[in-house]
């Protein structure tokens, strides 16, 4: 089991990751684990692991990465058959452990949960929901699945061996790593069982930007031809409708998801003109930000 863990300044002692670990103590079923945190150098953090969480293996690294170079340092430490990915913002429910027991003993090598919303009474977290896991609201049955979350998601380690480290770029990794795996014949599965949530506490102007820098990377990285990319950027207003379309047939599963869809609506369809932006740019020039190590 390893974490994906960003340079956050704890506020007023306040750090996402620790509760988290908490969940963890509360796990029921007496499953063996062990939980490597990779995180960059912070002696007050490091003092709460100690004397706190004495159990976590924590790997220190001297500047700030980005999430999939962390993933690639806690791979190499880990031990275990099956390797576990969850961000610092999710909560356990207590029989997630027992839960991935039960569903590794059929056989699946990649396997992801539902993520619900941590957070409901904050309106700019729903907005963040939305736009980054309305694929996987609770609700979806269990089986085969084209796609997992990132900030959720369990591999056999034999997977990772075969398909080789993450690509150390700032976004879409996952996606892009899940597709590398299907293309090489694994199969992705959902389990219910697995669902965490996910605390979502972005500030608007934050969302806007990395969904911008999102789109602007994900086009970038998915090689298209050029008649694809000008095709795509030709039409790309339909495909943010598309898009919308989308978030609001997932909401349908829940009363609840689908009222804070409709409050969401005004700020939503900006957001994703905004995501969608970033995509045509993509398409159309590439992206020159931080080089990608594959």
């Amino acid at each position: 089991m390893t974490f994906r863990k960003k340079a956050i300044t704890p506020r007023k002692g306040f750090d996402s990751i620790f509760n988290l670990l908490k969940t963890i103590l509360a796990q029921k079923g007496d499953i063996d684990f062990e939980c490597i945190i990779v995180d960059v150098v912070h002696e007050q953090r490091r003092k709460i692991y100690r004397e706190n969480f004495p159990w976590v293996k924590l790997i220190q690294t001297d500047t700030f990465l980005y999430e999939p170079a962390l993933q690639n340092i806690g791979v190499k430490q880990a031990r275990g058959e099956f390797i576990v990915f969850l961000e610092d913002h999710v909560l356990l429910s207590p029989y997630y452990l027992k839960n991935l027991v039960a569903i590794i003993s059929h056989g699946y090598s990649i396997i992801g949960g539902p993520v619900a919303n941590g957070n409901p009474g904050v309106f700019t977290g729903w907005l963040q929901y939305f736009t980054e896991y309305h694929k996987w609201m609770p609700g979806l049955p269990d089986g085969e699945i084209g796609d997992l979350p990132g900030s959720n998601c369990v591999y056999h380690a034999e997977v990772l061996k075969t398909l080789g480290s993450f690509p150390e770029a700032e976004f879409g990794v996952a996606t892009h790593f899940l597709k590398k795996a299907k293309d090489a014949g694994y199969k992705l599965c959902l389990c219910s069982g697995l669902e965490v949530e996910h605390i979502n506490d972005r500030k608007i102007w934050i969302i806007w930007v990395e969904r911008f820098k999102y789109g602007h990377l994900f086009a970038a990285r998915r090689g298209f031809s050029l008649w694809k990319r000008i095709l795509y950027v030709i039409f790309s207003p339909v495909i943010a409708l598309l898009e919308y379309i989308r978030i609001f047939h997932h909401a349908l599963r829940s009363p609840l998801y689908l009222k804070k869809f409709v409050q969401c609506t005004p700020l939503l369809l900006p957001t994703l003109l905004i995501w969608m932006t970033g995509e045509c740019l993509g398409y159309l020039f590439g992206y020159e930000g931080r080089k990608i190590k594959n």
